[in-house]
Order: structure tokens, then C-alpha cells, then sequence
């Protein structure tokens, strides 16, 4: 896994690299230029024409020292933008030294942004806070109307670092290069459609300590369940679905089909109507409807009683009867691993104290509708308040969206690869299939990881599904799941 930094974080590091190690920060800055010239070389030709926009802060004093280092192998221009009077000490320290080298800053109404092959970006980095004022606006304007290569250093110029979220304009980079670790705000909200491609520089530091300072970490590799030969279908974990109703049958049978394609052994639906498109692999059981007295049932029960993971709510529906058979069945089976999705997810209180063998996935309208607040105020403080809610009512959230995010309160684990084709009807539903059926496949001795894996799965299935097509649907997603190998 990958270490993911705050602002916060990024600072206390800084601070204690400076402090404590006794690096100082000019050499931070030197190490910031020396890595970013390694890669530039590698995008860019010799004699590319390139112009560097630093601010007057730390991330400016960036910029200053990758002049010097580019000097010799490119056309390089350089602009010194905002009051000279709130430079930083090593801000001023680089200026002044590309002054006595004779290397002169080029005035922003002399700027003709269309005269470069590479515009960058060092201008507020992970500082910077929308929205922009009016001389960053405009120069993040032209620089976005120029047809060349942009590249942010640490953080695009109007991208909030912390919360992804973006003002209008902000610098749409095809390269962000980041130090230490990648940002939240990178792969949160907005975050992924500015930063084009995220290269890390460690400038040396290991990672060990850069993850010391890290409470959100990605989860980037994906592990499937190894089969041995003398096993049968009771090996691989029995799959409740709960699931369906008269006008969203189709969402049953897409969590069932999932379920039973991402490798669990048996898969039982549990519905008031039963789907056409339903694998015949798939065991199910109509009823006539959702309350408490479906518990009752001996052959629902009995079901329940030798399940291992149990997913309810997609397609499910509202009402008072569905909200107290759910509270029924998490009150009877404490010890067994629930999914709960959707409709399901309205049956929870957000002040009840449940357990970590419940986990909710919901996406940002279902989780707002959940803890009270508004989107708005939600997207401000995603991270936190996904962690918050989760310790407060001890239960695990996969929170559905660009990244998602994964939390069982205490540890945070994103998984940033998904793509916007999976932004598609029932696709939610697919992933509470492979959740269902991964819960039961101890991938990981580490639970969150294993939630984190379906998700991870769910992706990669998407990608394989897409397979150069211009879109997919959620049921392509269960059919890439087959090619994941």
C-alpha cells in the first residue's frame, strides 16, 4: 500500500525533516528541483522552450531552484508572480542566486504563453486554497489556452490539496509531480481531472517515515483467492442477497450474478420478485413480502443461519416494515458479515452503535442522507467525516465516488483507480456482489483490506470490460470480471 498525505501531514514531515533530522529547508527545495529535472527530462526534448510560474512562497522557491537546473538542456523563462513582499527566506534566497547567475525574470504582461513547449506550475502548491484571485486567474487562464505540456509542481494551481475540490479556473496539468507522497486532495472530487498523471519524488526520504506521518494510505495491489484442488463449492462461502422489489428487480440479480462470478460458492437470492435475468446458478426465494415475520420463515432462516456474508438493500425499496426486518436480521446474526447497499442503507441510525461486521456502501447523496449534512459540507471534509462516522457507529464505510473511500474508523484506505465509465445504473450493485462474495474468501487477515480489494476487483473489471468501447454497462462489468486473472 501507499502512503497518502494532508496538508497537515506534509508540513509536520517537512518540520520534522528540518527540526529533527536537520535537513535544511533550502536543501528540501534543492532535492524538489534536482528530482523534477530528472523527470522533465524524461517528457520533454533538449531546447524544449519553457516557461516556470512561481508564487512567492515555498512551492515558488521550487520553481527558482528547477531554473538552474534546466538551464543548461532547455529554453527556459521564468515569472515571479505576487507581492515580492511576502517571499519566504528561501523564496528570495533562489531569486537573488538566479540574479547574481545573470538570469533575469521575464514581467507577466511580457508573457506570451502560446511561445512554449512546457508551461509549469509552482506557483501556490499544497498552500494554495480556491478561489484564485484575479492575476492567478488570468494567468491560469492563458496558461490553460496554451497548446503545450503543463506540469504542476505538487498540487495544481486552484486545486484545494486537502479536499480535491476545484475553483474555476484551475491549471489542468498533464503532470502533477508530488513530494513525498501523493496528496488527498489529488484523488479526491475534482482532483484526478487536473492532475493528469501523478509522478511521486521521494527526495530520498524513506518511505517507512513518509508513512509515519500517514493515516490515509492507497490500496493499489489486487489479490485473488487461490483454489485448491480438493475443494468444493462449501469452500468458497455461502451468499445471502436480500434484495429486489417490484420495479427494481434488475438490481437483484445483478449483485447475485456478481456474487456468484467473483467466486463465491453459493449464492441465494432472497426477493419478492424474482428477476428473469437471473443466473440459473443462482438459489432463490420468493416471498410475498419484506417484514419481520420473513425471519419466521424456516427456509429463509435456515438460509441465514449458514450463510457467511449477507447483502441486503439493492433495489429494496422504503418503508417502516423493510427498515425494522433489516434491524431484525443485523440484531440476530451480530457474527455474520452484512453488505448493506442502498435502500438498505436508510434502515440504519446514524446514532446506533452496531458492529464491524456491517458495512455500508454508500455513495455521497445516500451517506449525506445518513449523517444530516450537506453535500457541500460533506466534500469540504470527506475524508474526516467518512472516518467519523464510521468510529461513531463502529461499523465499516465504503464510500462510493471518483476515490473510493474505505474506513472502519480508525485506519483509511482509498482506492483511486476507477474510471468514469463505471458511473452507470446497477454498477453499485455489482460491487455489492464482489463484496458479498470476497467477504468470504480471507484474502486478508486485514478486513478493510479485503473490502478494499472488492473494490479494487470491481474496477479492474470495469477496465476489462471496457476493453476500448465508449461505454459499458453495469452487467459488461460482471463479464470483465471473468478476464481478471
Amino acid at each position: 500500500m501507499i502512503p497518502i498525505l494532508n496538508p497537515k501531514e506534509m508540513y509536520s514531515l517537512d518540520n520534522y525533516l528540518i527540526n529533527n533530522v536537520g535537513i535544511e529547508s533550502k536543501l528540501l527545495m534543492e532535492n524538489s528541483a534536482v528530482y523534477s529535472s530528472f523527470k522533465i527530462r524524461e517528457i520533454l526534448p533538449h531546447y524544449s522552450n519553457i516557461l516556470i510560474l512561481c508564487g512567492v512562497g515555498n512551492n515558488g522557491g521550487d520553481g527558482l531552484a528547477l531554473v538552474r537546473h534546466l538551464i543548461n538542456d532547455y529554453n527556459v523563462s521564468f515569472a515571479l508572480i505576487g507581492d515580492s513582499s511576502k517571499q519566504t527566506i528561501e523564496n528570495k534566497y533562489y531569486y537573488e542566486t538566479l540574479q547574481k547567475l545573470k538570469l533575469e525574470k521575464i514581467e507577466t504582461d511580457e508573457i506570451d504563453f502560446n511561445n512554449y513547449d512546457c508551461i509549469i506550475d509552482s506557483l501556490l502548491g499544497i498552500g494554495g486554497k480556491p478561489p484564485l484571485n484575479k492575476e492567478l486567474t488570468n494567468i491560469v487562464l492563458k496558461a490553460n489556452s496554451s497548446d503545450c505540456i503543463r506540469i504542476a509542481i505538487d498540487t495544481p494551481t486552484g486545486l484545494d490539496s486537502e479536499t480535491g475540490i476545484a475553483s474555476s479556473p484551475t491549471f489542468n496539468a498533464d503532470f502533477t509531480f508530488t513530494m513525498y507522497a501523493e496528496k488527498t486532495g489529488l484523488l479526491l472530487n475534482d482532483g484526478k481531472d487536473y492532475c493528469g498523471t501523478i509522478i511521486t519524488l521521494d527526495l530520498g526520504v524513506p518511505g517507512s517515515l513518509i508513512s509515519s506521518y500517514s493515516i490515509v494510505q492507497k490500496y493499489d495491489s489486487i489479490r485473488l483467492m487461490k483454489r485448491l484442488n480438493n475443494t468444493s463449492k462449501f469452500d468458497y462461502g455461502k451468499c445471502v442477497v436480500i434484495a429486489g422489489s417490484v420495479n427494481m428487480s434488475g438490481a437483484s440479480a445483478l449483485t447475485c450474478n456478481s456474487a456468484i462470478s467473483a467466486g463465491s460458492g453459493l449464492v441465494y437470492l432472497v426477493t419478492t420478485n424474482k428477476p428473469l435475468n437471473l443466473y440459473p446458478e443462482i438459489i432463490s426465494f420468493e416471498i410475498s413480502t419484506y417484514n419481520t415475520s420473513t425471519l419466521n420463515n424456516s427456509k429463509i432462516q435456515q438460509l441465514l443461519d449458514k450463510s457467511d456474508s449477507i447483502v441486503i438493500g439493492p433495489g429494496l425499496d422504503k418503508s417502516d416494515d423493510i427498515t425494522n426486518m433489516i434491524n431484525s436480521i443485523l440484531e440476530r446474526y451480530p457474527d455474520k458479515r452484512f453488505i448493506i447497499d442502498a435502500d438498505g442503507i436508510s434502515a440504519l441510525d446514524n446514532k446506533n452503535v452496531y458492529n464491524q461486521n456491517i458495512t455500508i456502501t454508500p455513495h455521497i447523496g445516500e451517506f449525506a442522507n445518513l449523517i444530516g449534512k450537506n453535500r457541500n459540507v460533506i466534500l469540504d471534509n470527506l475524508v474526516a467525516l467518512v472516518k467519523e462516522t464510521a468510529k461513531k457507529m463502529n461499523i465499516n464505510i465504503l464510500l462510493k465516488g471518483t476515490t473510493t473511500i474505505i474506513t472502519d474508523g480508525e485506519e483509511v484506505l482509498l482506492v483511486s483507480d476507477g474510471i468514469p465509465e463505471m458511473a452507470t445504473a446497477g454498477s453499485g450493485d455489482v460491487l455489492s456482489g464482489i463484496l458479498g462474495a470476497q467477504a468470504n474468501q480471507n484474502l486478508s487477515s486485514n478486513y478493510l483490506q479485503i473490502l478494499a480489494n472488492a473494490a479494487l476487483t470491481h474496477i479492474n473489471a470495469a477496465k476489462a470490460a471496457l476493453n476500448n468501447k465508449n461505454s459499458i454497462i453495469a452487467s459488461d462489468i460482471i463479464t470483465g470480471l471473468k478476464c481478471i486473472k
